[in-house]
């Protein structure tokens, strides 16, 4: 009963605004869902410039490793930095740097209605801000994380080999 008040005094608002005026009908709504899922997933780690030459003594850029982008996890930011395998990292070190987290997953779901699309302010609210966050979140996915890629992914103990070799050309030269 109170569900149907509050949409009654929603469309009420509506129409003093005038957002009545034109009707259509979104195809998304909000819903409560419960959901039971499997999931597999494969994790990469992810260092930042800084922490590769700390670690390498090398840049990435040295390294011939491709930068990625990843968003920061407290603010609107990206932080730059390269995918490296957790095989073997010391403790420490994998305890502290990012995880990448890719995943595979199927799901069951049971949900109930909150808002349906009839009584939606703005056409085609859901579906414009699904598509845009998940076509920018596909963007900046690192192809070092994909499935394929997985064997690729270097390690630090093959990076700090890899800059051995390359400051010690540099001292020939």
């Amino acid at each position: 009963m109170e569900t149907i008040c509050e949409v009654n005094k929603a469309r009420r608002i509506k129409k003093d605004i005038g957002c009545l005026k034109h009707k259509f009908s979104p195809p998304t709504g909000i819903k409560n869902c419960r959901i039971k899922s499997r999931t597999i997933y494969s994790k990469v780690g992810f260092i930042s410039e800084s922490e590769l030459q700390h670690y390498t003594e090398c840049t990435g850029k040295a390294l011939k490793l491709t930068p990625v982008q990843l968003p920061l996890e407290d603010r609107p930011e990206t932080l730059t930095g390269y995918v490296i395998s957790l095989k073997d990292l010391p403790p420490e070190l994998k305890d502290t740097i990012r995880k990448i987290k890719t995943a595979y997953e199927v799901n069951v779901t049971q949900e109930e209605r909150r808002l349906d699309p009839e009584n939606q302010i703005k056409e085609d609210q859901g579906s414009i801000l699904f598509d845009f966050f998940a076509d920018l979140q596909t963007r900046s996915a690192a192809d070092m994380a994909k499935t394929i890629n997985r064997s690729k992914v270097p390690t630090l103990t093959g990076l700090k080999e890899k800059a051995e070799k390359i400051r010690a050309v540099a001292r020939l030269c």
